[in-house]
């Protein structure tokens, strides 16, 4: 039986183009995890840096409020949320600032 060499290359192109193929479909699919996980972190940071930059002016104006003696409850809970030392609504009330 004799084999022609065209049979032989014919082979070897096939095997080549498959597993160029492979290696493609590898890394189109580590590239797309890539970007996935990039672009959640981008978006966590973004969120992360515009509470940042809202955060201390709430309370900042919370505080005025409170030490304007123009405490209501509803800036109490707001205020309470964003001060973990205090339990609870009447001790933020009580608090004195002589302590």
């Amino acid at each position: 039986m004799t084999y022609l060499p065209t049979w032989f290359f014919s082979t070897l192109a096939q095997s080549a183009a498959a597993i160029v193929g492979f290696i493609v479909a590898i890394s189109t699919v580590i590239y797309t995890t890539r970007n996935a996980e990039r672009r959640k972190k981008t978006e966590m940071i973004t969120e992360d840096l515009l509470d940042l930059a809202e955060g201390p002016g709430i309370l900042i104006n919370q505080l005025t409020v409170y030490l304007a003696g123009e405490l209501t409850e509803n800036s109490s809970k707001d205020l309470l949320e964003m001060t973990p030392t205090i339990d609870s609504e009447e001790e933020l009330l009580e608090y004195d600032l002589s302590n």
